[in-house]
């Protein structure tokens, strides 16, 4: 838990803060439902998580689980999916559009 006094000017260390457990597995079909929360292809989300598109494939098809920090994302996309489709759709429009001659 934060102490809030002096928060301001401390660093947060395992003294004043209570580390969250770690981010719970992602069987394929769950990261399939996290994929479909934000409307995109296979594609457009390996781009947005910043991993290789063979990436997420091998996730969706359990050849191989995502890594923790792929985890607590997915966790953050879930909680909040409204948020995360905003933030990726202006990708997605400079994407197309840089694209056309």
């Amino acid at each position: 838990m934060l102490r809030s006094e002096g928060l301001g000017s401390q660093r947060l260390t395992v003294r004043t803060y209570r580390m969250p457990p770690a981010p719970r597995a992602y069987r394929p079909g769950d990261i399939k439902r996290v994929r479909e929360l934000l409307g995109a292809s296979q594609a457009v989300f390996a781009g947005f998580l910043g991993v290789n598109v063979n990436t997420v494939r091998a996730w969706e098809q359990g050849k191989r689980p995502p890594q923790p920090i792929a985890r607590r994302f997915l966790a953050e996309i879930e909680a909040d999916p409204d948020y995360w489709r905003r933030r990726i759709r202006p990708e997605v429009v400079e994407t197309s559009l840089g694209t056309q001659g």
